[in-house]
């Protein structure tokens, strides 16, 4: 899955990795031609990087990372609710 791929309006390429990491492909800040990296903010940092030598990144993988994290969070959060829950011995959650 694709974040953002080069063209004519995003000088980088940045998809989701098989290990559950990121990667942006044929990166031009990476001496190893690729930069990868394990979390959302993690690429966040990376593309604002690109802006800042001048690179076009469109805004639409910030979004995209932004929300990813957003869901993860509030899902973090019911998560943690439902241990709370069974550890009281409400089998059931809480509406």
């Amino acid at each position: 899955m694709s974040y953002v791929r080069l063209g004519p309006l995003s000088d980088v390429y940045v998809y989701g990795n098989v290990a559950g990491g990121f990667t942006c492909c044929v990166c031009t800040l990476a001496l190893s031609g690729n930069y990868t990296c394990g979390t959302r903010a993690e690429m966040i940092i990376h593309l604002i990087e690109h802006l800042k030598m001048g690179h076009t990144v469109p805004l639409a993988p910030f979004k995209r990372l932004l929300v990813e994290i957003e869901a993860e969070a509030e899902n973090r959060v019911e998560l943690e609710r439902e241990d709370r829950e069974r550890e009281m011995g409400r089998g059931e959650p809480l509406d």
